[in-house]
């Protein structure tokens, strides 16, 4: 008896001395955890990687600066404008029926009489403000941001839709001096972000195709617009790299300053935390790349890159593999736009002056874009997709640059 009470206290002890333990290496977890949450020590490292690569990592050394009042103004003057004459487009979603307007194919009456109801007096003062605006940067922020309000997004694409559809309407003359005011206010884009790279992609797009649509008409007259394709296309290529240093900024402002990103589910702050890292040296990674080297290697590069980032996702993925499985598709789809839009353009001019097609950069062989035709008449052009290798022209593997034509014929509308 006497031994077995001796034994008691020293199995208490033991306990008490386990669950001590525990508590104290769980106090310790927590600290660490607490503190490792909280440190920044690897954006630092982040910082210093960029500023070695001469990355900007702030908006000041960015260069970003607000435009002048006065441009400001003149803006908000022509947006103003702008909403008074509303496109045929966006009256026809609105009214939600099919009655919609496709380049190459006949201008509905509707649209016709659409544009005869708007305001003349408000057209003209539209349009002078617009050639007076020029082609200058328009710059709304001082800094950028996932969350910044972006309104100029639709007044940008409002008017370019209004703008395409007058010179649709109208004589070769004034629809050349329309397509003019077009490529100048896609100059005007403030190429600061991905965001607004992309923006500005597809507001070219409308633009060019208001050249495709009467490119038979313009090459008939003795005009400056290949020249004004030229200058809008190549410029809007060179800017790929600020955008995607812009996108870089935005990305680690808002992780440094531990904002919701992506979305809200409860693991993503962790998946953050954990992987940031990984995310912005792919970034930086790319972008040195990106700037460092010509066209075709910047392409080839980006392939293999794609190429390791979609079998990465295909096993279980780190938190940082996960990110960059979800940012940098973005990059390569916007980086392949952009050569896209280059290219097209490329091919307007050459087509307007009569002069032999462009190389097709997209192919590794160095062959010039590819003629599409149909009933033996030109329609317009192709490039390899993707994938680098011509597939005959195939839509879903191929790219088609319209000239004199869609790829596919249009269906005509029906009335509701």
């Amino acid at each position: 008896m006497n031994e077995n009470h001796t034994q008691t206290p020293k199995k208490r002890s033991g306990w008490i001395g386990f669950f001590s333990a525990c508590l104290l290496l769980l106090l310790i977890t927590l600290i660490f955890g607490f503190s490792w949450w909280h440190s920044d020590a690897d954006l630092v490292d982040i910082r210093k990687k960029a500023a070695a690569n001469n990355i900007p990592v702030t908006w000041a050394e960015f260069g970003l600066k607000k435009s002048e009042p006065d441009r400001l103004a003149r803006w908000k003057r022509i947006a103003a404008l702008s909403n008074k004459l509303p496109d045929y487009q966006a009256m026809n979603m609105n009214v939600g029926n099919n009655l919609e307007f496709v380049l190459f194919s006949p201008i509905p009456e509707e649209m016709r009489a659409h544009h005869a109801t708007l305001d003349e007096t408000i057209w003209t003062e539209l349009l002078n403000e617009l050639e007076l605006f020029g082609d200058q940067p328009l710059c709304f922020h001082e800094t950028i941001s996932f969350s910044t309000p972006t309104p100029e997004i639709g007044e940008y694409r409002a008017l370019l839709r209004l703008l395409q559809e007058r010179s649709v309407l109208a004589d070769v003359p004034e629809a050349l001096r329309l397509c003019s005011v077009q490529l100048a206010l896609c100059r005007s884009v403030d190429n600061n972000s991905l965001m607004t790279h992309h923006m500005k992609k597809e507001l070219i797009s409308i633009a060019l195709g208001s050249v495709s649509h009467r490119l038979a008409d313009y090459k008939t007259l003795d005009s400056h617009l290949a020249e004004n394709i030229t200058l809008t296309t190549e410029l809007y290529s060179q800017e790929l790299i600020k955008g995607i240093t812009g996108n870089f900024l935005c990305v680690l402002q808002h992780i440094s300053k531990r904002e919701p990103y992506m979305d809200n589910t409860w693991y993503m702050p962790y998946i953050i935390r954990v992987g940031r890292h990984e995310l912005l040296s792919a970034e930086i990674e790319s972008l040195v790349h990106l700037r460092d080297h010509d066209q075709l290697t910047r392409l080839a590069w980006q392939r293999k890159q794609m190429t390791t980032i979609m079998a990465r996702k295909k096993s279980i993925p780190s938190s940082g593999s996960f990110l960059v499985g979800i940012v940098m598709p973005n990059l390569d789809y916007v980086v392949e736009k952009t050569y896209e839009t280059q290219l097209k353009g490329r091919l307007l001019a050459a087509e307007l002056k009569n002069q032999p097609w462009p190389q097709d950069i997209f192919d590794p062989t160095g062959t010039p874009l590819r003629p599409v035709k149909r009933d033996g008449q030109i329609i317009g052009a192709y490039t390899v997709g993707s994938n680098g290798v011509d597939d005959g022209g195939d839509k879903k593997l191929d790219r088609y640059f319209p000239l004199y034509g869609p790829l596919e014929l249009p269906v005509a509308p029906t009335a509701p």
